[in-house]
C-alpha cells in the first residue's frame, strides 16, 4: 500500500480532495484575517506543499 491509498483510500476523488482543500485553505485564510496576520504567511508552492513563510520579524508561538 503507497502513502496516498493510506491516505486517502483506493478511491481517490481527486475533484472532491481538491475541493476540500481549497475549502480548509479559504478557511484558514479566514481565520488568518480574523486575527489580523498577514495574507502572505500561508503559501502554496505550485507543488502540493503548504509553506509557512515567516519575516525575520515574525515570531512563532507553539502552543501544542
Amino acid at each position: 500500500m503507497n502513502s496516498e491509498q493510506q491516505l486517502w483510500g483506493k478511491e481517490m476523488d481527486r475533484i472532491a480532495l481538491r475541493k476540500n482543500f481549497d475549502t480548509t485553505m479559504n478557511r484558514l485564510r479566514a481565520r488568518l484575517k480574523e486575527g489580523e496576520v498577514r495574507e502572505d504567511v500561508v503559501v502554496l508552492d505550485g507543488k502540493g506543499n503548504v509553506e509557512l513563510m515567516l519575516h525575520p520579524h515574525d515570531r512563532v508561538l507553539d502552543q501544542t
